[in-house]
């Protein structure tokens, strides 16, 4: 029985510390979370923790101006923001709703700072189907001007009905046409495989790859070649434009013909006396379509 008893004893007093390290433990997290809160609103009302600047960073591409993240987040100096009051999803949604941005986080940084980590959309090419509009490796449109320094692109064309388009329809959504496709699978080949800083590509026309007609059905490339020369002391740089014919099922085999012949055709046009010292030579455009021929002429 008295051991019983002393049972009961221990366990009521173990139960009774047990309530009251609960109660510490309780009170001191309501106590902690009432003062957080306490400071947290002391300094949502302090002028100090407006927002003062955006620090942005990135690892690829090129950055954009920090007055157009501003503009998106709708951050602006004549009407400044509290740190703590400011939202940082939504700023991250309005951010991604850019044609210009593919991903992005933001952070705040006490005591006024909002740091912007973003991918933004890097152009290889024009889509000269719309103006003012650039291409990303993975065929998203964006507009160019006045986002991009100026740059020497080649232009895709597709060939896309334009008329009842509308190009703010365009954004955020990558180009879902074959032709699209084609076009970045040629111009990657392209740059990739025979484009030097002494050939550069221009332009890569798919409008009529997909035409019904096989004397029609062709793949456009527009190249342009440089070659510089010293004559009589003298350095000259000539400058030959290339129109490509190419089939859709043969144009790399079309392009390495090409290559073959690019030299020969360098070879020969530089001959002759020119008193510039920038030399743009007629346009020749080479029919590649058929296997073991080309078709040359000159504009």
């Amino acid at each position: 029985m008295e051991s019983n008893k002393q049972s009961r004893n221990f366990l009521s007093k173990l139960l009774m510390w047990g309530l009251i390290c609960v109660t510490v433990v309780l009170t001191t997290v309501v106590i902690g979370a009432l003062y957080y809160r306490y400071i947290r609103e002391s300094h949502a009302t302090n002028p100090a923790y407006n927002v003062a600047a955006i620090v942005q960073t990135s690892s690829e591409g090129e950055l954009l101006q920090t007055v157009y993240l501003a503009e998106l987040m709708e951050l602006s100096i004549n009407k400044p923001i509290n740190l703590y009051r400011f939202n940082t999803k939504e700023a991250q949604s309005k951010l991604l709703a850019s044609p210009l941005i593919k991903s992005a986080s933001v952070k705040r940084v006490r005591p006024g700072t909002v740091h912007v980590d973003y991918a933004p959309r890097h152009p290889i090419a024009y889509l000269i189907d719309y103006s003012n509009t650039a291409l990303d490796k993975e065929g998203y449109p964006f507009p160019f001007k006045p986002f991009f320094t100026p740059k020497n692109l080649p232009e895709i064309y597709l060939g896309l009905s334009v008329e009842t388009v509308d190009t703010q329809a365009l954004w955020n959504q990558r180009i879902a046409d074959k032709r699209m496709v084609l076009a970045l699978e040629i111009l990657n080949y392209v740059t990739k495989y025979y484009a030097t800083p002494a050939s550069h590509v221009k332009r890569v026309d798919v409008s009529q790859a997909f035409a019904p007609s096989c004397g029609q059905r062709q793949i456009v490339v527009v190249m342009e070649d440089w070659k510089e020369q010293d004559k009589k002391g003298r350095s000259q740089l000539f400058q030959s434009p290339r129109i490509l014919r190419l089939g859709f099922h043969t144009y790399k085999q079309g392009l390495a013909n090409y290559k073959v012949l690019r030299g020969y055709f360098l070879q020969q046009e530089v001959v002759g006396e020119y008193q510039s010292k920038i030399v743009k030579l007629p346009m020749m455009t080479l029919d590649l379509r058929v296997d073991d021929l080309a078709f040359i002429c000159y504009e």
